[in-house]
């Protein structure tokens, strides 16, 4: 029997063993780029994730994301079928538009 997307699209929630809460950064090196993730950090308030990720990222940043983690739906690649759809098509192109 064959699982459906709904069934592998699975949000993660395994807990984490630290309490304070995880942030997700997403940054833009310029204006008319788009928002990248470049990490995740942890950090008590917003005010203190916006601190930690301007000292890391704010260097190359224009503009600077964050984002709680518990807000955010994760899913890994072998939810989204990553993984077995590549194994079933020997012919699909990588990133870069080469055949495999």
């Amino acid at each position: 029997m064959s699982e459906t997307s709904e069934e592998r699209r699975m949000r993660v929630t395994e807990p984490r063993g630290d309490t304070t809460p995880e942030w997700e950064v997403f940054c833009r090196s310029a204006e008319r780029e788009p928002l990248s993730h470049v990490g995740s950090m942890s950090a008590p308030t917003a005010e203190v994730a916006r601190e930690q990720a301007e000292s890391l990222f704010g260097w190359t940043a224009h503009t600077l994301w964050l984002c709680r983690a518990d807000d955010v739906a994760r899913f890994t690649a072998r939810d989204l079928g990553a993984e077995s759809d590549a194994a079933a098509d020997p012919d699909a192109e990588t990133a870069g538009g080469e055949s495999r």
